[in-house]
């Protein structure tokens, strides 16, 4: 599977070079947002929404090229405005309801979360200064767990949409039975994919810096940290990203019928 990833990158060093106009694009939307002398309620909202406008284009346009790529080793440049134009839409649903789903979760999450607070402020025995950080660590750490295992259900949607060229509820369905069938697979990649994140999270909890992370208009944006956190990110997501291709094109060719032609010169009996 990592090789497979590997050899679209190889034979199609495109898609790398356009994940990273991509991403240093949306990271300087991010860095001018967060400055404080010119980032005003206005200013921002409108970052947030090219950046969502640049990802949808991006997810389309160049998820239509990694389909092609995956499929036959090759791709092109020349088919990405084709694929904004039939895919730009689909995708944006899709987003939306993964944004109500999320949203649900998150909801749902609070309720737990405050019951289970407040049931373990009287079932775990510290002091008062160090109680408060433990819940919250315990309860962001089952969180994260719970939604992560969630979203792996989630991952193959964009796939099957564009590999597919299905509709969004059937393509959710088709990402749903391939996502199952390849659920450590897929577990595993989230699990990689979130990793650097987690690692600073950590980091930050234990040095008692979460403001850096929650707080955009800190210098953390600018500190070497961010800059090694992006990377990571960069470099783990244009191998995973193909390998999520690559698992639902397998899926599809694994589990799709196979039509038998008959051979040249032979004849069809009834």
């Amino acid at each position: 599977m990592i090789k497979k990833a590997f050899a679209v990158i190889k034979n199609n060093p495109v898609l790398v070079v356009m994940y990273l106009v991509f991403t240093v694009i949306t990271e300087l939307g991010s860095i001018l947002s967060a400055q404080e002398l010119i980032a005003s309620y206005l200013f921002k909202r409108g970052i947030s929404i090219i950046i969502l406008l640049l990802s949808l284009i991006f997810l389309s346009g160049a998820g239509t090229m990694l389909s092609l790529a995956v499929k036959t080793g090759k791709t092109s440049f020349d088919i990405f405005s084709a694929g904004v134009e039939k895919y730009f839409w689909r995708i944006g649903k899709s987003i939306m309801l993964c944004a109500a789903f999320l949203l649900i979760m998150f909801l749902i999450m609070i309720i737990i979360g405050v019951t289970f607070l407040s049931s373990l402020s009287n079932l775990v025995k510290l002091s008062s200064s160090n109680l408060p950080s433990l819940e919250i660590l315990i309860f962001v750490g089952i969180a994260i767990f719970i939604i992560a295992i969630f979203s792996v259900f989630l991952m193959l949607w964009i796939p099957a949409i564009i590999m597919d060229d299905s509709k969004i509820i059937k393509a959710l369905v088709s990402g749903f039975k391939a996502a199952k069938k390849n659920f450590w697979k897929l577990l595993l990649l989230t699990i990689i994919s979130i990793l650097p994140t987690a690692v600073n999270f950590m980091y930050l909890f234990a040095s008692a810096k979460l403001s850096e992370l929650v707080d955009t208009n800190t210098n953390f944006l600018l500190s070497p940290k961010y800059y090694l956190l992006i990377i990571a990110d960069f470099v783990i997501s244009i191998v995973v990203i193909p390998m999520l291709f690559i698992i639902y094109n397998e899926y599809k060719l694994k589990h799709t019928p196979q039509v038998v032609q008959p051979e040249i010169g032979g004849e069809l009996t009834p």
